[in-house]
């Protein structure tokens, strides 16, 4: 009788070990681990794109304020050149 369970658990766990297997080579497993595996890289690739896109437009503002002082700061000293002149 102990033989006989022995003998039961070494084939279900040879069984187990078939259908690991064969769920590994399972072409459709392949293909939903491959598309799982892209969803995430482009998930990650889209953060780090929202990331680089919110750098760019703070940077465009900041750059847009600059100027807009440099300009303002130009018109003044035009006018106090142009009375000087005048």
């Amino acid at each position: 009788m102990v033989r006989i369970s022995g003998l039961c658990c070494a084939i279900l766990a040879t069984c187990g070990r078939h259908a690991a297997a064969q769920a590994a080579a399972n072409p459709l497993s392949k293909v939903i681990e491959l598309l799982d595996g892209l969803s995430a890289k482009i998930v990650k690739e889209g953060e780090d794109e929202e990331k680089a896109f919110k750098e760019f437009v703070s940077w465009c503002d900041d750059a847009a304020r600059n100027k807009k002082y440099e300009i303002e700061t130009a018109t003044s000293r035009k006018a106090k050149l142009e009375a000087s002149i005048g």
